[in-house]
């Protein structure tokens, strides 16, 4: 039995309705997001994603992005995630099972990896790494710029330390679902 409903265009009122309008104009509506249109605050909420991958692929390419969240995704083992973008590094050319990796690209999956096993953990070493395998030195002085977030633990709820990562690619985790 299902426990939430899945609006349709014709039940939705006010801001559910000016969201729900807005995919139906896109030809954008799925079961999952006529589920989230019960709320317009929780829709914009899962909606948010893309607003940070679309920061993340300005920063690093479209390339890098698909790749280190195809990383994050394998590393925690989510399936969903991991079919998600297994289709887009297909979508690149590429076999997701036989990457061969650039210097720049090693390095993003060494940080996917390390994020999901210990964020807290993250070396200079690597965001200096970083930094210098990129060719735009905007890029090179954001990853300077951030390294001493990453170094310094930021205390949480939990006791554990949790460490902010440059261009919020700690997000991109977040977000996968993962």
């Amino acid at each position: 039995m299902a426990r939430i409903k899945l609006v349709e265009q014709n039940e939705a009122t006010g801001a559910e309705k000016e969201r729900y309008d807005e995919l139906a104009g896109r030809n954008a509506v799925t079961n999952m997001k006529k589920g989230l249109l019960n709320d317009a605050a929780t829709y914009d909420a899962y909606m948010a994603w893309y607003t940070s991958w679309n920061r993340l692929v300005e920063v690093i390419g479209e390339k890098d992005a698909i790749l280190y969240a195809h990383k994050i995704s394998t590393t925690n083992s989510c399936q969903l995630c991991s079919l998600f973008f297994i289709s887009d590094v297909k979508g690149l050319g590429l076999d997701p099972a036989n990457l061969v990796y650039d210097e720049k690209e090693t390095l993003l999956a060494r940080l996917a990896e390390q994020i999901v096993k210990d964020p807290t953990a993250v070396s200079d070493e690597l965001i200096d790494n970083l930094a210098s395998a990129s060719p735009d030195r905007r890029i090179q002085a954001r990853y300077l710029e951030r390294s001493n977030q990453v170094i310094k633990p930021i205390p949480s709820a939990g006791g554990k330390g949790i460490r902010a990562l440059p261009f919020g690619i700690s997000g991109i985790w977040k977000v996968t679902g993962c």
